[in-house]
This record gives structure tokens, C-alpha cells and sequence, in this order.
């Protein structure tokens, strides 16, 4: 089970790609694949490990910086 920091984390950048459908969209366009939009919100649910949690974390930090970027 992923840790409370790192759900809440997760919830704001979710929050931020104003989906979880949206999230999955963000992911694969920088990583050419992506979690399913239905692991993504497990993942918020606190579905899922840290490492896993973490990874759509940095991914999702990574996506966002690109589309504010453009």
C-alpha cells in the first residue's frame, strides 16, 4: 500500500492534468506508454507500492513541465 505523502502528491498532480484519463494521456506522451486511467486512480486510492506511486509521481512532473513548457 502506497504511503499518504505519496497519494496526496498524486492526487495534486492528477488534479493538476484535470483527469485521470488525462494523466494517462500526459504519461504517454513523454514515455510512449503509460498506466491504464484505471491504475492511475487505484493508485490515488492508495492501491499499489511506493516505488509504483513514485514513478507516475516523477512522470507526471515531468509531463506537466513539458505542456506548461509549450
Amino acid at each position: 500500500m502506497a504511503s499518504e505523502k505519496r497519494t496526496d502528491q498524486l492526487n495534486e498532480l492528477v488534479k493538476q492534468a484535470k483527469s485521470d484519463r488525462e494523466a494517462e494521456k500526459l504519461i504517454k506522451s513523454i514515455k510512449g506508454v503509460a498506466p491504464t486511467y484505471s491504475a492511475i486512480y487505484k493508485a490515488r486510492n492508495g492501491a499499489g507500492t511506493d516505488y509504483v506511486v513514485q514513478s507516475y509521481i516523477e512522470d507526471l512532473i515531468k509531463a506537466l513541465n513539458k505542456k506548461a513548457s509549450e
